[in-house]
C-alpha cells in the first residue's frame, strides 16, 4: 500500500542532498486502531515511508527483500 498522501505529504525535498521533510496526517485511518488515546506511528509504516522517499530520489521502484 502506498501510503504518500494518505498517512504523510511531502513538504519539501532537496534532491542534491537527499534530504525529505515530510508531514504525518493525524487524521489517517491507521492511527485511529493504533491506540488512538496516544497514536504511534507503526514501524512497518515508517519503513514504507522510507521505501517510497527513497524511491522518490532515486526514480525508480526497489522492492525490500527482508528486513
Amino acid at each position: 500500500m502506498i501510503l504518500k498522501n494518505k498517512l504523510y505529504e511531502v513538504i519539501k525535498q532537496n534532491k542534491e542532498d537527499s534530504t525529505v521533510w515530510i508531514e504525518l496526517k493525524p487524521d489517517c485511518f491507521i492511527y485511529d486502531s493504533h491506540f488512538p488515546e496516544l497514536p504511534i506511528t507503526p514501524g512497518v509504516c515508517i519503513i514504507q515511508i522510507a521505501t517510497e522517499l527513497i524511491c522518490g530520489l532515486m526514480g525508480f521502484d526497489l522492492e525490500l527483500d527482508s528486513i
